[in-house]
């Protein structure tokens, strides 16, 4: 007897689900050797017995033949990722006053899922005017992946008090 229908979790390591019997199967087997698992999405290829990330979000079909008798039974699996994406961001850093912050100069972070992740950030600037460094940005960055998962880290750039020699002045003007 076949469960009605699953939830299976994505595998980080590999990024994939290997189906065996005792996942479909109500009464667990003797020997999972007995049986002959085939997967098919709603495209209709064979997947045979493995799931690849990229059916995450959908139901598939999973027929199980038992290789004596050849009864078989189905399943419906809903192939679901519940892990966050991991997020690798540039490093803190303290700038001069007249360098700029943005990330073209700083760095991208990445996200890593066995899905597709988007990456996005925001910044909040704080001041300090007496401190040095005289102001912080506050980058959060977060990778989101396509079943929702998120991840956050923040770098910090902090601001350098400027010096004299980075002081820029105007050119002299003559008025007559």
């Amino acid at each position: 007897v076949c469960y009605n229908q699953i939830n299976v979790s994505l595998n980080p390591n590999n990024c994939q689900v290997d189906v065996t019997p005792s996942f479909l199967l109500a009464l667990p087997p003797q020997t999972d050797t007995a049986f002959t698992i085939n997967i098919v999405p709603q495209s209709g290829e064979d997947l045979g017995s493995t799931i690849p990330a990229e059916y995450v979000g959908q139901t598939l079909t999973a027929n199980i033949t038992d290789n004596c008798s050849g009864l078989f039974c189905s399943t419906l699996i809903s192939l679901i990722d519940v892990l966050p994406p991991t997020l690798n961001i540039p490093p803190d850093t303290t700038i001069s006053c007249t360098s700029t912050w943005e990330p073209e100069t700083m760095g991208f972070a990445e996200g890593f899922d066995c899905t597709d992740v988007e990456v996005e950030y925001t910044d909040q600037f704080i001041e300090d005017d007496c401190g040095d460094p005289i102001a912080y940005v506050e980058r959060t960055w977060t990778a989101t992946d396509l079943s929702g998962n998120e991840t956050t880290a923040t770098q910090t750039i902090s601001i350098a008090r400027g010096t004299q020699q980075q002081m820029l002045f105007p050119q002299d003007v003559t008025y007559e």
